[in-house]
């Protein structure tokens, strides 16, 4: 049985993903950061399905690149799961990991895991027009209060649904990230931005 282990900001999740795919073996790559872990599974180098604790299937890459991408690792070779919840091949799977993993560096401070970030209100640009968000997203839109970190959110929905209603959240402009070193100064700008005083 072939362990490797290591910590991923020594060597990057990326070039992790690529040289186990390349490798072309079976086996689990677990991923931890905190109380958070992940699981990737492989059959002969393609990834078969992934899970954030109890949370499966495609939407959980999402949760790995922006949360967990300066965890630690284990890859244990070995038979990969009966059932297929990804379905990516090689190169889908390169392109999308560097997307996101692109985008996060859009999103956020690069020394600063996701998890720590407190997300933020923003106040809407627009003058009119409707905006559509799913059950999800507005749950978690509820929760940023500007004092809260993305863990704290997680906790209460879970990191898949909380990373990616995020992400939804920032790109239409609804939600920024400061660093946990900027939670006092974003408390005023909360209760300006939400009406209290």
């Amino acid at each position: 049985m072939t362990v490797l282990c290591g910590a991923l900001a020594d060597v990057g999740l990326l070039p992790l993903l690529r040289f186990l795919v390349r490798l072309g073996r079976s086996g689990q790559l677990r991923i931890a950061r905190g109380g958070w872990w992940a699981e990737l599974a492989f059959d002969h180098g393609q990834l078969v399905a992934a899970a954030v604790g109890e949370e499966r299937g495609p939407g959980v890459l999402e949760a790995i690149v922006l949360a967990l991408s300066d965890g630690e690792f284990t890859f244990t070779e070995g038979a990969p799961p009966a059932a297929d919840n990804v379905g990516a091949d090689a190169t889908s799977l390169q392109a999308r990991v560097e997307g996101l993993a692109s985008m996060a560096g859009a999103l956020m401070s690069p020394t600063v895991s996701m998890l720590s970030m407190v997300p933020q209100l923003v106040e809407p640009t627009m003058e009119e027009g409707l905006l559509r968000l799913d059950r999800p997203a507005l749950n978690v839109l509820l929760h940023v209060d500007g004092q809260r970190t993305v863990e704290e959110i997680a906790t209460l929905f879970g990191l898949v649904q909380t990373t990616n209603a995020l992400v939804v959240l920032c790109a239409l402009g609804l939600v920024c990230f400061a660093a946990p070193t900027d939670r006092a100064r974003a408390v005023p700008q909360m209760m300006t931005v939400g009406g209290a005083a």
